[in-house]
């Protein structure tokens, strides 16, 4: 679950990267290596995007704890990395953010791209 306040969001002017960021996870939920939004709602306060569950963390904690990955590891993260990515620019959608901490590991160990407030649509 995402919460962003809404004083925060109006003081900082960041209603285009909180709107960017539903959108573009109401459009991405379809692909397996992009984590899905399952709802998306407001109170006076708050906005709240509730999302796939990914309990494996992320990459950047994977890279701390192993150091490194073995080839076939590597190579399954960058294969999903790019699988997300293309589908992405296939939508017209720029991931600008793409960094080891929003990649999050799902329940089976599979790489899914999150954090899509820098985007751009």
């Amino acid at each position: 679950m995402k919460v962003l306040e809404k004083k925060n969001i109006i003081e900082q002017k960041l209603a285009r990267y909180a709107a960017t960021e539903r959108n573009v996870l109401c459009v991405s939920g379809r692909n397996d290596f992009i984590v899905g939004l399952d709802f998306a709602f407001q109170n006076n306060h708050r906005l709240y995007l509730i999302m796939q569950y990914c309990p494996g963390g992320d990459l950047g904690d994977e890279i701390k704890k192993k150091g490194r990955f073995d080839e076939e590891t590597a190579r399954k993260y960058i294969c999903e990395v790019i699988t997300a990515l293309a589908f992405l620019h296939k939508n017209n959608i720029v991931f600008r953010d793409l960094k080891p901490e929003n990649i999050v590991l799902d329940k089976d160990g599979h790489a899914k791209l999150t954090d899509f407030g820098l985007s751009k649509d």
